[in-house]
């Protein structure tokens, strides 16, 4: 398992990033959620000698996944997490610091001390989930927010059963009724 963490902070239009390394202070920073930032994620990185990251953030919405591809794509491992979890452990902590910086060191705290399971769901050459990955991932607590089935050589995709689909939306109500009871 890597030994060094980056918990991500995913919104729109940036990615608030805090790495964990052992016998040092965390690192953070505020790099722009597109292509080009994510090249200046991976090359800050890069220099500050990080061969194998374990990355952390929560599923909340489509905006990570470019992010989890990317970080995926460069060999890295990265997990994909509940939101309900990360604020258990908040309130575990007796965390009430809400910003983007606090969340972003929260969720590489959270990883560090809990090692959610690796997202395995992503294709090597690509961005598109594969529908028995996302079943998968659902079971393991991790919910795509999108599942498109991985497209064949040709350019056509697989047809998808009605039976796992039918899965896949029952774990999303189930997700969504989580976060929605009163706390």
């Amino acid at each position: 398992m890597a030994e060094q963490i980056l918990g991500i902070d995913v919104g729109k239009h940036q990615l608030h990033v805090a790495l964990l390394r052992p016998e040092r202070k965390p690192k953070l920073k505020a790099i722009a959620n597109s292509a080009d930032g994510h090249q200046a994620l991976l090359s800050w990185l890069k220099q500050r000698g990080c061969k194998c990251i374990h990355a952390c953030f929560e599923s909340t919405s489509t905006y990570g996944e470019a992010i989890a591809a990317i970080l995926y794509q460069a060999e890295h491992q990265v997990s994909v997490v509940n939101p309900a979890r990360i604020k258990g452990f908040a309130q575990g902590e007796l965390s009430r610091t809400k910003s983007d910086k606090a969340d972003a060191a929260l969720i590489a705290r959270f990883c560090a001390a809990m090692h959610p399971k690796f997202m395995a769901a992503l294709a090597r050459g690509g961005q598109a989930t594969s529908v028995l990955g996302a079943a998968v991932g659902c079971a393991q607590g991790y919910l795509p927010t999108r599942v498109e089935p991985l497209g064949n050589s040709d350019g056509s995709s697989d047809n998808v059963s009605g039976k796992t689909l039918g899965l896949l939306e029952s774990g999303h109500q189930a997700n969504r009724a989580v976060d929605q009871r009163p706390h």
